[in-house]
């Protein structure tokens, strides 16, 4: 007879309360983490409401696998242990079961709620009969937000897994499908975030933390890492003062400082310094499209988040005992100051441009699309101070306007178009500041636009923006005017022929030389050129370790050193991987910092030589991961049999197929323990292929010819060490020799005098 829920709960109660007093390395710990894994989902597999209520999802992570993972990293740090490397394979077990189970767990879940995920493959596609839900009637079903929730949980875990194993790319497509299955939430972009932060690339990871508090379900983790970045840089942002030409690099580094300054609301004198540097350095790097426009829209969200908190933390017009109204006032209208000098340098391009095709495919041009959503939704801040002291911005404006009225054809179908999102609407998709803007948008089936399609669009809304801006009056004018002549045009009312000259020379004058900055080195501007769609090169079955983008970039490899987490597919109908972060851009200079680097390739399972990777930083949930073993060193005078030993030796210490298999458990556990052959993989299908969910199946020992390609590896290098030992010996002899003949010569004279 089946258990009750409440007799599953108090069986759960008595195995935690056995699990938390046993060593987590016996085989008695396995065996109660085993009971819990299948207790806990049996409640999300009966009554999910439930379960949900209570919290199980939590704690199957917490007790099942994040605490056992903790322990085995307190045990990995002492000497002994790592000399012997048991936590350290245990550990790599424990991971490997972990990845496993939720995987399980995710496909059960999607069979027994019926859940129509399009990059899953079905059950039979494994090899696994179909489950079939027996409905209760005195059980409650399931709300569908709470059947995604739940899918989501599992998704952004599988990816976690990944991080802590060191399979970046593998971490980064689960947070992909997490974010694609539930947008509105923001934990699968917080863990966006971390890798980010992990590579160095900070601007990214700002972003995607901003992407994660500015959302229907924000994620409470994400402001406390904001938080640690940016305290890290606001002391600093002095070296940023003063400067009037920057690098890529130095811009994105003072932009970064000059928000922490106004998000932690500290050395507000010190932001206003690196506001005159930002506004004076942007320009030049517009111009030649030094920085790109997946760069420049993550600048112009970090700002729309800020001016959001700032307008959040400032204290009601009624609140007199508050004595904060004048600092905050203060760092709404530096930021103010900032978008409205942004916006003007993304349109300077349009003033040296001719062709209103070029004006049209500038990579500015999608920035300005998102900037003028925002500001005419929230029209307080259009006519605030700032803005009104930059009446160029809008002949700038009328410049990209007028070449948009040439280039779109008049039997354009608006209508048609009407609902479906641009490439810069889907990478802020749910996105607050933004909310009034896209309320008319349909992110859910919408068809896939070709190039042509998109120039047409987004013509075709900053045209509809024109219209909407055209009914703004500033000092008693209207901002923009559209003529009545034949063709008509539009003016900017407020602009002036000494405005026109004071912009020209601007252009004239620009250079982006940075001051001394030699860290990084930049690409040629055509390097850099932005371009809505790649060459049509299509990513082969197989090859995992390339990603192609549609829409913005070619193929670049993945390699291990590499770790970018800014794709989502975020269009239902869109191919693998087909759907990205629409305008990034491969290859591209990294904004800041440098990635992680991977000693060691991976083997054949996908897991590193040296066991899993440290866990990456900001994460609240999990204990920090201990350091990667050193590699033996097989001696050159060893036989070959004693060498294949060691590197046999070496090899499944980290494969887990070599311990015994465990006692009791379900099947998936036992693939863990039991190696199991796997035969030649069959060839691709035609046509669209599934993403990897990425778990490919039992763990595999190194083959014969991974291990002599290993062997010979090491005895070249040991070679290249003698050789230079005999080399300097020999070098040495030498000097030693013409010493004794100096010394010699010098008492032959003594003599001889």
């Amino acid at each position: 007879m089946k258990a009750s829920v409440s007799e599953i709960l108090e069986e759960v109660e008595t195995v935690k309360s056995a699990l938390a007093e046993d060593n987590p390395r016996n085989a008695r710990a396995f065996q109660l983490r085993t009971r819990l894994c299948l207790l806990l989902e049996e409640l999300l597999l009966t009554d999910l409401e439930f379960a949900l209520d209570k919290k199980v999802e939590q704690e199957l992570w917490n007790s099942a696998f994040r605490n056992p993972i903790a322990a085995f990293q307190v045990k990995s740090t002492d000497k002994k242990e790592r000399a012997n490397g048991e936590s350290h394979t245990m550990l790599s077990t424990l991971l490997e079961t972990a990845s496993g189970f939720y995987l399980q767990l995710f496909q059960k879940l999607c069979s027994v709620y019926d859940i129509s995920f399009k990059y899953r493959l079905k059950d039979l596609d494994f090899g696994i009969l179909q489950w079939v839900k027996h409905d209760d009637p005195n059980v409650e079903k399931p709300k569908k937000s709470s059947v995604l929730y739940i899918c989501q949980h599992c998704l952004v875990h599988l990816g976690d897994i990944a991080r802590y194993r060191g399979q970046s790319l593998q971490a980064e497509n689960f947070y992909r499908h997490a974010v694609d299955m539930g947008p509105r939430n923001g934990h699968p972009y917080n863990q966006l975030a971390l890798l980010e932060a992990a590579s160095g690339e900070k601007l990214s990871a700002v972003f995607f933390h901003v992407r994660s508090l500015a959302l229907l379900h924000p994620f409470p983790a994400a402001a406390t890492n904001l938080s640690k970045l940016y305290s890290k840089m606001v002391s600093d942002s002095a070296a940023s003062i003063g400067k009037t030409k920057m690098s890529p690099y130095e811009y994105t580094t003072a932009f970064l400082q000059f928000h922490a300054h106004i998000y932690l609301h500290t050395e507000m004198s010190r932001a206003e310094g690196v506001l005159g540097s930002l506004t004076s350095s942007l320009p030049a790097l517009v111009m030649v499209e030094k920085l790109d426009t997946w760069q420049l829209l993550q600048m112009v969200a970090i700002c729309m988040f800020s001016q959001q908190h700032c307008t959040a933390q400032a204290p009601s017009p009624t609140d007199s005992s508050s004595t904060a109204g004048p600092p905050r006032k203060n760092a709404q209208h530096l930021l103010l100051d900032l978008v409205a000098s942004m916006l003007h340098a993304f349109l300077l391009p349009m003033h040296a441009l001719q062709d209103p095709r070029d004006m049209r495919d500038c990579c500015s041009v999608p920035v300005v699309k998102l900037v003028l959503d925002w500001l005419l939704h929230k029209q307080e801040l259009l006519r605030s101070e700032p803005f009104i002291r930059k009446p160029q911005v809008w002949h700038g404006f009328c410049k990209l306007l007028n070449g948009l009225l040439a280039v779109l054809p008049a039997e354009f179908p608006k209508d048609k178009f009407s609902t479906i999102p641009l490439p810069e609407d889907w990478d802020v998709q749910c996105f607050t500041p933004l909310q009034e803007a896209h309320s008319n948008l349909c992110f859910e089936n919408a068809p896939k636009l070709t190039k042509g399609e998109i120039g047409d669009l987004r013509a075709s809304r900053l045209l509809d923006l024109a219209e909407m801006l055209s009914q703004v009056v500033m000092n008693g004018k209207n901002v923009v005017v559209l003529t009545t002549e034949t063709p008509p045009r539009y003016i900017a009312s407020h602009y002036t022929e000494a405005m026109r000259n004071q912009v020209m020379k601007q252009i004239q004058q620009l250079s982006i030389e940075p001051e001394g900055d030699s860290r990084r080195p930049e690409k040629s501007v055509s390097e850099v050129r932005f371009k809505l769609e790649n060459d049509g090169h299509t990513v082969k079955a197989g090859e995992p370790e390339k990603r192609g983008i549609k829409g913005t970039t070619s193929i670049k490899d993945r390699r291990p050193t590499r770790n970018v987490a800014m794709q989502i597919p975020g269009q239902s109908n869109h191919k693998v991987d087909e759907k990205p972060w629409h305008h990034q851009h491969f290859p591209r200079t990294s904004s800041s910092g440098s990635r992680v680097s991977f000693h060691l390739p991976p083997t054949a399972n996908g897991q590193p030589l040296n066991g899993p990777a440290a866990p990456l930083t900001f994460d609240p949930g999990v204990a920090p991961m201990p350091p990667p073993q050193p590699q033996p060193h097989f001696s050159l005078a060893d036989t070959g049999g004693g060498q294949q030993a060691a590197a046999a030796q070496q090899a499944s210490s980290f494969v887990p197929g070599s311990l015994a298999g465990p006692t009791m458990g379900p099947s998936y556990l036992w693939n863990y323990f039991v190696p199991t052959p796997v035969g030649p993989m069959a060839a691709p299908a035609a046509g669209p292929q599934p993403p990897p969910l990425l778990y490919l199946g039992t763990s595999q020992p190194m083959v014969a010819p991974q291990l002599e390609n290993l062997l010979r590896q090491q005895q070249q290098h040991q070679q290249q060490q003698q050789q230079q030992q005999q080399q300097q010996q020999q070098q040495q002899q030498q000097q030693q020799q013409q010493q004794q003949q100096q010394q010699q010569q010098q008492q032959q004279q003594q003599q001889q005098q």
